[in-house]
């Protein structure tokens, strides 16, 4: 099975149910119009459901890699299709991703491409689900990738994409 990915949405009437509140106990939730807390996961037959968590790699740049455990919260904006952290004092680290392919990443230099979740909960790129992919041995800066899936997009020239 391709690897797929997708998010879960907490939002105010999410966390008031029991599932969500029992499977998910520390998730601070937003109610903003536009606003929710999310967790990005990953499935597949070869690594199961595991987390997208982000790693720093350089200056304002954190990569995202498949970490075996859960994820951390990101912010999910619907209004503006962006997933983004808080980064510092008055920044925000934009979840980045090109369509043409290549490495995911979040970074203070602004948001690319439109991100959303679908009704179906499954992360898209500017309305596609699909194009999404894990790699290793990316030649990242420090290297995570020789352990870890590093979450990449579309056409790429890494080998051994799931």
């Amino acid at each position: 099975m391709k690897a797929q990915f997708f998010a879960t949405i907490f939002t105010a009437a999410a966390s008031a149910s029991s599932a969500y509140a029992a499977s998910f106990p520390n998730i601070t939730t937003r109610s903003t119009d536009c606003e929710s807390s999310v967790k990005l996961f990953a499935i597949s037959d070869e690594f199961g459901k595991t987390g997208i968590t982000n790693y720093h790699e350089g200056a304002g740049i954190n990569y995202l890699f498949l970490t075996g455990s859960d994820s951390p919260v990101y912010t999910y904006n619907s209004c503006s299709s962006q997933i983004y952290v808080p980064f510092e004092e008055n920044y925000k680290q934009f979840f980045n991703a090109n369509s043409k392919g290549g490495i995911v990443q979040l970074t203070v230099g602004g948001p690319g491409g439109k991100i959303d979740v679908n009704e179906d909960e499954y992360l898209t790129l500017d309305g596609d689900a699909h194009g999404w992919v894990a790699c290793k041995n990316t030649g990242d800066p420090y290297n995570y990738s020789r352990d870890l899936y590093q979450l990449a997009y579309g056409n790429t020239t890494f080998v051994g994409c799931k």
